[in-house]
């Protein structure tokens, strides 16, 4: 099999062990800790759009 790196990271498949996801028609891979940094990443900028949209709806309110 091959020995795939994570895109972000750099770590290789044999050093991190499993926990790989490989791209089907790129050979492109990411690790398990990357994906889940990336998730969160994801998640808390979808917060922060939301309550900047709160705050300017508040804002237009109360001109």
């Amino acid at each position: 099999m091959k020995n795939y790196r994570c895109c972000f990271c750099g770590r290789s498949r044999e050093k991190v062990g499993e926990g790989f996801v490989i791209s089907k028609y790129t050979d492109e891979a990411l690790c398990d800790s990357c994906i889940t940094d990336i998730v969160i990443l994801l998640h808390d900028e979808r917060k922060v759009a939301e309550k900047l949209k709160s705050i300017q709806s508040e804002d237009i309110i109360k001109s």
